[in-house]
């Protein structure tokens, strides 16, 4: 590594192609793949950092002197301490958008595995029964079917287009938003997180992980809600594992699938991942060839643009609060 170089620290488990490293060197950075607790390269030489599913809390930002951004490779930034980020002048880029239509599509894809039973039949056929009725819910038609969406962001509205064909109705939920009836001309909003667990059989998690949204399901009385589906592809947090388990024992809820976990990855012993009722998957609901292309470019890119003092092209959180180290 060339003496005294910036240096542009991977912790993620994979590097991005040679092209893009070449694109790194170009604009002055030094790639370098080590961790946050053996970086590989001094600290005080680490400008850029390029985290993979850790968290990156104000202790770790602090050791950098010099750092000056934290190109996340996902959409969401809860894995980062912004404020801290923020007064110690270190800016913060994420991957916006870009698995839309992966993300819909694979709460949908649970939505229908759990609603025609496909986990409890293919487990039923690999240990050798034949239409055993054991732990089979009876499903209805899904065009006699209310679908809730809670959040009505690009991913939640998307859910809704492409599930309005096969669903009686299809209505959403979005803590933002607080005016019923109809938003544009496919989203039917209802007033409370209540109301739709009251009007819906199935409800899909849509929403970022907040102090607001933390535990939103705890506000349903599933004992008493139409809901008897609950899928979640947005973030762990938004939901109790101990609350599905009970709600599951207890016959309130017939099905979960989550593609989010708390914490990530989930215990090994965790029982909801063995549950005959739940399908987990391990937080890949954003995955095709098309966004794995966006998450490993536009980190590169946002680096690019603090190396050249350009504006950055996906920037999140507050601005720098104190020696914007830039």
């Amino acid at each position: 590594m060339p003496e005294h170089r910036p240096v542009a620290l991977f912790t993620r488990k994979h590097l991005p192609s040679p092209a893009l490293l070449d694109e790194l060197r170009d604009a002055g950075l030094e790639p370098v793949h080590g961790s946050l607790e053996s970086t590989g390269a001094s600290l005080t030489s680490v400008r850029v950092l390029f985290p993979g599913l850790e968290r990156v809390e104000r202790p770790v930002l602090e050791q950098f002197p010099n750092l000056g951004l934290v190109a996340l490779p996902a959409t969401g930034t809860d894995s980062v301490d912004l404020e801290a980020a923020a007064d110690l002048g270190i800016a913060v880029t994420h991957v916006p958008h870009q698995a839309t239509e992966e993300v819909a599509t694979h709460a949908l894809a649970l939505i229908l595995a759990l609603l025609r039973n496909l986990p409890m039949y293919d487990a039923d056929m690999k240990r050798g029964a034949w239409q055993s009725p054991e732990n089979i819910v009876t499903p209805s038609r899904t065009s006699q079917m209310t679908l809730g969406v809670v959040g009505a962001g690009r991913i939640g509205t998307e859910l809704v287009r492409i599930a309005t064909p096969l669903f009686g109705e299809v209505i959403a939920f979005d803590p933002y938003l607080s005016s019923g009836g109809r938003n544009g001309d496919e989203l039917t909003l209802v007033d409370s997180i209540s109301e739709l667990a009251d009007r819906a059989d199935v409800l899909s998690l849509h929403v970022p992980r907040t102090p607001e949204t933390e535990r939103l399901m705890s506000e349903i009385d599933f004992a008493r809600a139409r809901t008897r589906y609950l899928i979640n592809v947005s973030r762990g947090g938004l939901v109790e594992h101990a609350e599905l388990l009970q709600h599951l024992a207890n016959g309130h809820l017939d099905g979960v699938g989550l593609d989010a976990f708390d914490p990530e990855p989930p215990r090994a012993d965790d029982p909801l991942l063995s549950h005959p009722r739940v399908i987990g998957t391990p937080h890949r609901a954003f995955e095709s060839v098309q966004s794995w292309e966006a998450y490993a470019t536009y980190p590169i890119r946002n680096a690019i643009a603090f190396m050249r003092g350009e504006e950055l092209p996906s920037p999140v959180g507050e601005p720098p609060r104190k020696g914007d180290r830039a």
